[in-house]
């Protein structure tokens, strides 16, 4: 009885083996295959990437976030410390009660000499892409051709009102 336990218990170690192996090799074909693609998942302050294992200190050329957790300033530095390589990036957001807004983006001395598409997804009420930030990343982005950004959610009048605030106080920037 005790043989036959300990058999089947050595039997279940070596499948276990096998199958982290197989997700090992199978993980590392996924990177290879996605060239410098990533994908982050957050979940309840919970982070997932895909390809596991990946180095975020390698280049990324393409880049999409899914975030339950609010936009915060740290998947902005990805996609700033990414900014010579990245061609594309895609940041979609769940509504959540206790956002306040966007972080400051910052991206009037950030240049993004490749980025080709770029998109911005949000269906929370209080998540504006403010219009200062579209203007300085279209001045950043000469091989910008797709500029997606929907806002899903909220009332017209907050909306009108966002607009208008974000037009007057846009400062026209100097051509660089």
């Amino acid at each position: 009885m005790w043989c036959e336990r300990l058999e089947a218990e050595q039997i279940a170690w070596d499948t276990s083996s096998q199958f982290r192996l197989i997700s090992r090799r199978l993980n590392a074909l996924m990177d290879k295959k996605m060239m410098d693609s990533g994908c982050l998942i957050t979940l309840y302050n919970q982070r997932k990437y895909v390809p596991r294992g990946k180095d975020l200190s390698s280049p990324f050329r393409r880049l999409k976030i899914f975030t339950y957790n609010g936009c915060n300033q740290e998947l902005w530095d990805l996609f700033k410390n990414n900014c010579l390589a990245i061609e594309s990036f895609f940041i979609e957001m769940v509504t959540s009660e206790d956002w306040i807004r966007l972080p400051d983006l910052h991206f009037q001395s950030i240049r993004f000499p490749r980025l080709t598409t770029f998109t911005f997804r949000t269906n929370a009420k209080n998540e504006w892409f403010q219009f200062k930030d579209v203007m300085q990343l279209l001045q950043n982005a000469p091989m910008l051709k797709y500029l997606t950004i929907f806002q899903l959610q909220g009332p017209d009048s907050q909306a009108a009102e966002q607009r208008k605030s974000q037009i007057h106080s846009i400062q026209l920037l100097p051509n660089p």
